[in-house]
């Protein structure tokens, strides 16, 4: 038994699982910087979109709170109560 050397899958026989296969097709195809260039700018986010995706979460998420005691922005340390 062998490990695929991409997704780490047990394989008996060949060198790469069905689904690795079809990935080196298609690098065969395009190239590997095409691919690369196409992963990269698809699933990996710059900087700034990241803040802004958090900045847009963070309003988002206080819209939806809005009202409920804590979640909301209103919470002050100084009049909770502890336990």
């Amino acid at each position: 038994m062998f490990a695929c050397p991409l997704c780490n899958d047990w394989l008996y026989v060949a060198s790469l699982c069905p689904k690795c296969e079809e990935t080196k097709k298609i690098v065969a195809c395009y190239g590997i910087d095409k691919v690369n260039t196409a992963l990269t700018s698809f699933f990996l986010r710059e900087d700034d979109k990241i803040n802004n995706k958090v900045k847009n979460e963070i309003i988002t998420r206080s819209k939806k709170h809005k009202g409920v005691k804590g979640l909301d922005g209103s919470y002050d340390e100084k009049k909770s109560t502890k336990l």
